[in-house]
């Protein structure tokens, strides 16, 4: 089984353990403070707390009383870069390399936030792409300095161009990696109620081993692909008669008042007519007949760059891998 997810998408983690829950509290402490430099930031009056901030390597380290919190990128941890992907092997090297590094029990901490990714080997500019990508299901949209970002209840996708952020912030990386050609990175960040998302009690950091723990986090990441509205091209040439033409002419109208929003735009904006003395039979009427008239595949189709993002995305190795995997799975069960 393990051979089947040889490869992980973990890169930035955030670990957060109590020391109180040691007998070697204070060893521990004392450890931590050397290794990662901690310097005193404040003190709280009332508890008489003291607050600490420090570094390790990529890892920054904030601790509170007697909780601390590790946050960085595992991936450069390990690889150096986070670029290439983690393997499951490299996730347990990387763990346990940072738990001895640091003097601490990092294995029996918390997770409170987790981002997985990718970066997809293009042929056009990863802006071309991007432009293309128009809303997500339940969740909005916002550009931010060049990235794409989908913020929904829970977790936020980013997408960006990976090698302009290397130019800016890892020359050396940038000139390794530019020979790959235009990369797209797209990142899910799990960072508010993980519990709930994933349905465990606590999201312990032993479980990065499991790989039904990974495989979770990778039907997420596909999910909110599946989730993402694409934006299509109007095809013209089938308009044949006057009943076809009409229906185009209403397709039309629904894009113009979509101004290139996606199907969920459309659901809430059709919603909003209730101010205007709709009944909500009307409403859900229209609703319904509008969605068919946005997917109806006679006057659209996807463009050759959503065609080949789905072929990176769905027929990737990591989820071919997940697909073996679920299905052996099943067999077992």
């Amino acid at each position: 089984m393990d051979k089947l997810t040889e490869i992980a998408m973990i890169d930035t983690i955030h670990i957060r353990l109590n020391l109180n829950d040691f007998t070697k509290r204070d060893y521990y402490f004392e450890t931590l403070k050397v290794r990662a430099g901690l310097i005193k930031t404040s003190i709280n009056l009332i508890t008489h707390e003291n607050s600490y901030r420090g570094n390790f390597k990529n890892f920054q380290v904030f601790v509170k009383g007697y909780y601390v919190t590790i946050a960085g990128s595992l991936a450069k941890y390990h690889l150096n870069n986070n670029v290439d992907i983690l393997t499951k092997e490299g996730i347990s090297q990387a763990l346990k390399q940072i738990t001895k590094d640091l003097g601490i029990p990092l294995q029996r901490g918390t997770l409170s936030r987790i981002d997985i990714a990718v970066c997809l080997q293009v042929l056009s500019a990863p802006e071309d792409y991007m432009k293309l990508l128009t809303g997500i299901k339940n969740g909005y949209a916002k550009n931010d300095r060049g990235s794409l970002y989908f913020h929904r209840k829970f977790h936020t996708a980013i997408w960006y161009d990976k090698l302009n952020e290397l130019e800016e912030k890892d020359h050396l990386s940038y000139l390794t990696y530019k020979e790959k050609g235009n990369l797209l990175r797209y990142e899910l960040r799990f960072e508010k109620k993980l519990k709930q998302i994933l349905n465990r009690k606590d999201v312990k950091v032993y479980m990065l081993h499991s790989t039904s723990f990974l495989s979770k986090l990778a039907k997420e990441w596909i999910k909110n692909y599946d989730m993402t509205s694409k934006r299509t091209f109007e095809i013209t040439s089938i308009i044949s008669s006057f009943k076809v033409m009409r229906e185009f002419v209403l397709y039309k109208g629904v894009m113009a008042m979509l101004d290139g929003g996606s199907v969920y735009d459309l659901s809430r904006l059709i919603g909003t007519f209730k101010k205007n003395g709709w009944s909500a039979a009307d409403v859900s009427r229209c609703k319904r007949r509008f969605e068919e008239l946005y997917n109806n595949d006679d006057f659209s189709e996807k463009s050759t760059l959503i065609k080949e993002l789905d072929e990176l995305i769905y027929g990737s190795e990591i989820v071919q891998q997940f697909v073996q995997q679920e299905s052996l799975l099943n067999q077992a069960s």
